[in-house]
């Protein structure tokens, strides 16, 4: 196995899980919220000047912001989420993202993921990662 350098970063972005392409009788087309998600992360990806790699690991944590309906004091920080989005679907918006900032050649390389996904208070959620 190939010794890399291990590559942590945080990107304050509410997390956005990928969707299924849309189609309507002339075209397909993915959802306009995911799009600009997917936009926003890769340039933010670029901004942090992740080394070009041959990474085969990944390791994810996704902040994700209560619900606009539930009450200050009933939230708790670093609950686990168990609802939706899927996080596999989160784990490929993120890994979409990593290829079109050019930081990986094709998001098939990864051969390992850890993810998880937590409920944070902060209206803004994240993206914890660790690239090896």
């Amino acid at each position: 196995m190939k010794e890399f350098k291990e590559i942590t970063g945080k990107i304050y972005i509410c997390p956005v899980p990928a969707s299924r392409p849309r189609f309507t009788k002339k075209r397909a087309y993915t959802e306009p919220k995911y799009s600009t998600y997917k936009i926003a992360l890769t340039w933010l990806l670029k901004a942090e000047r992740i080394p070009k790699q041959d990474y085969e690991s990944v390791e994810l944590v996704f902040g994700l912001p209560y619900s606009k309906g539930i009450a200050k004091k009933r939230m708790i920080p670093e609950k686990p989420h168990r609802q939706r989005p899927d996080i596999d679907n989160l784990i490929k918006g993120f890994l979409d993202a990593l290829e079109q900032s050019g930081t990986i050649k094709n998001d098939s390389q990864i051969c390992h993921t850890k993810a998880s996904k937590y409920h944070v208070i902060e209206p803004t959620g994240y993206i914890v990662f660790v690239l090896k």
